[in-house]
């Protein structure tokens, strides 16, 4: 048991408890969610889907997972969304969607678009990592509706209407570089 703060040792995932609720069968599981500044979307494994019976819709382009390895998440490109669920995260709640992975060993991944959407409060005491949500349904300074939700509808330049409005109108023209799909 070497204790020099000099050595490193490895780093455990940020997995968090989570809930995941589909209302329209009035089914819930506990799950864990890892926390990854790596991926750039919501992800969610396919036996939780399942295990749930969530229903799901085609996206009308496949996208690709890339993992460290090369490899792709899941073993193939994905084309299925699931429509809005309830998540809990502590006292925080929200309804998201999220792309189905087949075979993934996380329950749940909350990715950039996630953080980018809370941009929670993340610190590290005596070890442990903590984290701090507004408690929901939408991050402070949105005039959203609780009833309104991003559409998920792929456009023709695999940008989703929520990623189109972040990025300025002068730009729009350019909205191909903005594109998941060009950067491969």
């Amino acid at each position: 048991a070497n204790d020099d703060p000099m050595v490193s040792h490895s780093v455990l995932p940020f997995r968090v408890p989570i809930e995941i609720e589909n209302s329209r069968v009035q089914k819930k599981g506990r799950y864990f969610a890892l926390i990854d500044t790596g991926c750039t979307r919501c992800l969610i494994s396919s036996r939780i889907v399942v295990a749930l019976q969530i229903a799901h819709e085609k996206l009308k382009m496949p996208m690709r997972f890339e993992q460290v390895d090369g490899s792709l998440l899941g073993g193939l490109p994905v084309d299925l969304v699931t429509p809005l669920v309830r998540m809990e995260l502590g006292r925080h709640w929200e309804h998201l969607r999220f792309i189905i992975i087949p075979n993934m060993r996380e329950d749940v991944i909350l990715g950039l678009t996630w953080l980018d959407k809370w941009k929670p409060h993340i610190w590290w005491e005596e070890g442990f990592r903590k984290l701090r949500l507004p408690i929901g349904p939408d991050p402070e300074g949105n005039n959203v509706a609780p009833t309104e939700s991003p559409s998920v509808k792929e456009d023709v330049k695999g940008l989703t209407d929520s990623e189109i409005e972040q990025i300025p109108p002068q730009y729009h023209d350019l909205l191909e570089v903005f594109s998941e799909q060009r950067c491969e």
